[in-house]
């Protein structure tokens, strides 16, 4: 709520995520079920969230599968698929059947420019890589921070952030206003 209510950019999925996750938790909390089944319908929940953020319950169910529970169970399987259909179902009704994103149509490049895309799909890897071994460094960073320079090493960061944003603000959005000004 505090980064919401700051300005933060959070995008669609994380509060949805969080919120369908909570939601799901606190009725499962309130019915007294096992540990079992709180922790499957809190991620069925979690994954209704997606699905109802981007209208595709498709995605729902593989962001539970893949990301949140990890495994393939049918009582998983079920649970999440059941939740992104009700979900999206809700959402539609909600806001209607058309997708959240409109995509344009484009020509169909020539077949010369094959090697340029395939250029792209190597540099994209390359600076994929490069992203996905920063934050697993970043990772192992903060754990290593002492448990008492926590907080102050997290509004340092937040300050620090807090000054991008000041001075740069698009440097933190969404990139929605960025493609408006183009």
């Amino acid at each position: 709520m505090i980064a919401i209510g700051s300005g933060l950019t959070l995008g669609r999925e994380g509060p949805t995520v969080q919120i369908g996750g909570a939601v799901g938790d606190a009725v499962l909390r309130w019915l007294k079920v096992t540990e079992r089944v709180r922790f499957i319908l809190t991620s069925a929940g979690a994954g209704a969230g997606l699905a109802a953020a981007f209208n595709a319950p498709l995605s729902g169910l593989v962001f539970v599968l893949e990301e949140v529970r990890r495994d393939f169970q049918p009582i998983v399987f079920g649970a999440a698929f059941v939740a992104a259909v009700i979900a999206d179902i809700i959402a539609r009704i909600g806001s209607g059947q058309f997708p959240v994103f409109s995509v344009p149509s484009y020509s169909v490049p020539p077949l010369a420019s094959l090697p340029l895309f395939a250029l792209l799909g190597i540099v994209a890897g390359v600076r994929g890589v490069f992203f996905n071994r920063s934050l697993l460094t970043a990772m192992d960073i903060h754990a290593k921070i002492p448990s008492q320079l926590i907080l102050p090493v997290a509004a340092l960061i937040g300050g620090g952030v807090g000054l991008v944003g000041w001075f740069s603000p698009f440097l933190i959005g969404s990139g929605i206003y960025w493609q408006r000004l183009h």
